[in-house]
């Protein structure tokens, strides 16, 4: 009975992996067992003499792919410790950190197993990566896989028994792929489907996986500089306190507020604004804009928000989590009158709006003031039916309390795509309503499974939207053939693509 408990505990210790289910969205891994080292016939040492690969020669051509795992091995400790200047992962007695190569489960990754309680650990990776469930394949798939799992064993240099905030491994982990492999995107599918954030961002970090999160690594080295992670690692690593679950949100207050970085900033501040910017994800084309803080955003779906019917003034429900985003949507043409549009928020003297063309402005607002008049903000002729605001704001207690009340953000999204029923019941009918200002002479729609997998593309008639902003059809997208599962429905309008994900029912 020892034995086994003691099995179990190493098991809540392993860092998770993607595992990926062609009929089903990504998920965590933790079905799979590190009790042990792998014993395997054969080895190379990496050329920077850090790393050892093992394998067995099972197949044609794993000679060179243990090579290029070697390859990527030194890439990634390159790029983690001798530029970033990260710690060095905990290395064994003969100084070498040990990947292994083995035939994993179809659709996973790789994982990183520990090794006693002083940081030490190794990496097992898949044999190929060929298979129906990656969603990215071959020695791409083992690159960015050797990025991930390798980090872990950088955190463990940290941490050596990761405990709560394991948000935070994934998210540095994901992050860190796509700074060392700019052109593997794998994250880029992944993350949308593999974690809550996208779809219900208003939970506490600490109930996300993290593999959503990554690109909040790329926002703080946006808006600070390329040493704020390491940064933080360093800082979490001298956390103690009786409250673990604030040691991550500690350890980013403690180095945005010192005095010698000049941040000048705070978890909440950049919690905030890195969702603000979300609802914008796929929006622009470029980077030439006020909100992108990374190309890679272009090709992200916004964060889901579901805009409420305006009837009172009721609408703000400040019921917040703690250190967690509360978003409240609407339409202003659904306002009663204009009287209630215009007296809705209620600014004292300290209003800090940027040029709502730029879509996102913040304000900042005072103590037991409740937000009720944003006047001739309103009044802006950039503001027609197909216009959506969103409220952002979140509080630094548990409890909401106006006296903790950080900040809000008024952001304007001029797109807007409502897809219904959904789940999609097994007729198969699908119905979508568009609001936004739009002539499109090129408007299709692609339908793809949750593994990327294309299906058919659906061309419609060349339309304009009517007077009062809205354009709605129904279609057939499914049919008997079609399995049960979630599927994502591409919206082209005129080359600006939106991303809604749908699951079909039978």
């Amino acid at each position: 009975m020892k034995i086994i408990l003691i099995k179990m505990m190493m098991l809540s210790l392993i860092l998770g992996t993607r595992v990926f289910d062609a009929n089903n969205p990504p998920i965590l891994g933790n079905n799979r067992s590190c009790g042990e080292r792998p014993i395997l016939d054969k080895s190379i040492v990496s050329s920077s003499g850090h790393f050892i690969i093992h394998y067995n020669n099972y197949y044609d051509g794993i000679d060179e792919y243990a090579y290029n795992v070697a390859i990527a091995a030194d890439s990634s400790r390159s790029t983690i410790v001798d530029i970033m200047n990260f710690r060095t992962e905990v290395s064994d007695e003969d100084g070498l950190y040990d990947i292994y190569i083995e035939q994993l489960p179809n659709g996973t990754y790789g994982w990183n197993c520990p090794e006693g309680d002083i940081g030490k650990s190794w990496v097992e990776i898949d044999d190929d990566y060929i298979g129906s469930n990656y969603s990215t394949t071959g020695l791409d798939a083992m690159k960015i896989s050797v990025a991930h799992e390798y980090f872990h064993a950088i955190q463990r240099a940290y941490v050596p028994m990761p405990g709560q905030n394991s948000f935070f491994y994934e998210l540095s982990s994901i992050w860190i792929e796509d700074i060392i492999f700019p052109d593997v995107d794998d994250y880029i599918f992944f993350s949308q489907f593999g974690d809550a954030y996208f779809s219900n961002p208003e939970k506490n970090m600490n109930d996300y996986n993290g593999y959503g999160l990554g690109l909040y690594g790329h926002y703080m080295n946006f808006k600070f500089d390329n040493q704020i992670m390491q940064r933080i690692w360093e800082n979490f690593a001298l956390m103690d306190s009786n409250n673990e679950d604030e040691y991550v949100f500690n350890a980013i207050d403690n180095i945005l507020s010192n005095e010698n970085y000049g941040y000048n900033s705070s978890f909440v501040q950049t919690w905030l604004d890195f969702n603000a910017k979300n609802l914008f994800n796929g929006y622009f084309n470029n980077m030439q804009n006020g909100i992108y803080y990374y190309e890679d955003q272009i090709q992200f779906n916004p964060i889901e928000s579901n805009p409420n019917i305006i009837d009172s003034l009721e609408i703000v429900n400040f019921d917040v989590n703690n250190k967690s985003v509360s978003i409240e949507s609407f339409y202003p043409y659904d306002f009663p009158n204009d009287n209630t549009l215009y007296s809705f928020f209620n600014i004292s003297n300290n209003l800090n709006l940027i040029d709502l063309s730029d879509c996102i402005g913040l304000i900042a607002v005072p103590n037991n003031t409740l937000i009720s008049n944003i006047g001739n903000i309103f009044q802006s002729s950039i503001l027609n039916h197909s216009d959506v605001f969103h409220i952002l704001y979140i509080s630094n207690l548990e409890s909401f309390d106006f006296e903790t009340l950080i900040t809000s953000t008024i952001v304007y999204n001029p797109h807007h795509i409502i897809t219904f029923p959904n789940p999609v019941p097994i007729e198969g009918q699908v119905t979508f309503r568009m609001l936004s200002e739009i002539n499109d002479d090129n408007f299709h729609l692609k339908l793809y499974d949750i593994n990327g997998k294309f299906f058919k593309k659906i061309k419609l008639d060349n339309f304009n939207y009517s007077s009062d902003g809205e354009y709605q059809s129904s279609i057939k997208l499914f049919d008997e053939n079609f399995p049960v599962g979630v599927y994502i429905l591409s919206f082209n309008l005129n080359g600006k693509i939106i991303n809604k994900k749908i699951t079909y029912l039978k």
